[in-house]
């Protein structure tokens, strides 16, 4: 078998640091503002020094990587490996993977560029990554790993909460009319994931209702691999513990993990938001 590496961008979150074939994973740089013309690496942000609110003085900004630097990042590897697994953030919650897409589409050479839109973001994304590097770690081929990826992407399942309301109007989710009433009115949106979209499913009053969504959520699945939930920048929220309570009682042999929300996800929905991630069990 020939050497296989998986490229990725800070969208992805992984459930460990060490998870089997992680030495084929690289991570993108790049660039958040988070002050006023001051750009950062992302992974130098805290989210907790994120602002509750944004606006055109106080912006909070993904940075989109240039086509130089794309460019460069692939080329450099491209006479070292057989076959590059490009894994990006869902293309419908950042514009990344068109940009690769059109980059690719105008490079030739030894490897075989396997371009991926996870349709996920934070833990979702970070589980397809892992999927894909404990089978380069197996020496799987190429074309099978390809297969085994988009055979697993519609089984991962994402549920997000924030009260963070402007951040979610910067980013294009809601309008500002839907952003100002749900300041005033003090609920909180609950979205999923489908094919990718930011999708509004609910809206409750309290943390606690959240909860109790998160938990009708997880039981409408037989068979779950993992589950992981996001937690804010700062939680104070002890309903959390019930959500482990649930898994350890229901769910006993399936993988458990709790994680702080990542930057780049933060910047897209608030330093507050939450969410649940599952992966489902499925025959591959």
């Amino acid at each position: 078998m020939g050497h296989n590496l998986i490229l990725t961008d800070n969208a992805a979150q992984f459930t460990r640091p060490n998870f089997p074939g992680c030495k084929f994973v690289r991570i993108l740089d790049e660039e958040i503002e988070h002050l006023s013309n001051k750009f950062d690496n992302i992974r130098n942000v805290r989210v907790g020094d994120f602002p509750k609110h944004i606006n055109s003085n106080n912006p909070m900004r993904l940075a989109l990587p240039t086509t130089d630097y794309i460019s460069n990042q692939i080329l450099s590897l491209y006479q070292s490996y057989d076959d590059i697994f490009i894994a990006l953030v869902s293309k419908n919650l950042h514009p990344s993977y068109d940009l690769f897409e059109e980059i690719i589409k105008k490079i030739h050479g030894k490897a075989e560029i396997h371009l991926l839109d996870t349709q996920s973001i934070a833990i979702g994304e970070g589980q397809i990554v892992q999927i894909a590097a404990e089978l380069i770690e197996k020496n799987i081929g190429g074309y099978v790993i390809e297969e085994r990826l988009r055979e697993a992407i519609p089984h991962v399942y994402t549920l997000l909460c924030t009260p963070n309301f402007s951040y979610l109007n910067k980013s294009g989710f809601i309008d500002l009319g839907q952003a100002v009433s749900g300041e005033v009115l003090g609920f909180l949106p609950i979205f999923t994931l489908e094919d990718g979209k930011l999708n509004p499913v609910e809206k409750v009053k309290n943390i606690r209702s959240a909860f109790d969504y998160f938990i009708e959520f997880i039981e409408e699945f037989e068979e779950i691999g993992n589950i992981s939930f996001i937690q804010p920048a700062s939680p104070a929220h002890n309903e959390s513990k019930i959500i482990r309570q649930h898994v350890e009682e229901f769910f006993p042999k399936t993988q458990y993990s709790e994680h702080t929300i990542n930057p780049f996800l933060a910047s897209l929905i608030g330093p507050q938001g939450m969410g649940i991630v599952i992966t489902e069990s499925y025959n591959s």
